[in-house]
């Protein structure tokens, strides 16, 4: 019996920087490819499509743990 295909593993891409967006858009505005740009930068070309159409070039913040214990998380911890 024929085995199935299996699918392909995710490849997780980093968030491009400040710098590497204004970079895009830069490149994108002086004529060259999407493929040149990917290129350049090492990133995907829907990553570069975002970063030329969208009209605000600071990255959003992203989410997850507070990088600080509160105090009383400090004082919990002093105490153990």
């Amino acid at each position: 019996m024929p085995e199935a295909p299996s699918t392909p593993p995710h490849h997780h891409h980093r968030y491009l920087t400040r710098d590497e967006i204004v970079e895009a858009r830069a490149l994108h505005q002086a004529g060259h490819s999407y493929t040149f740009i990917v290129n350049q930068l090492n990133c995907t070309k829907r990553q570069v499509g975002y970063a030329v159409t969208k009209n605000f070039v600071t990255p959003k913040k992203c989410s997850g743990r507070l990088p600080h214990l509160t105090d009383a998380q400090v004082d919990e911890l002093e105490a153990y």
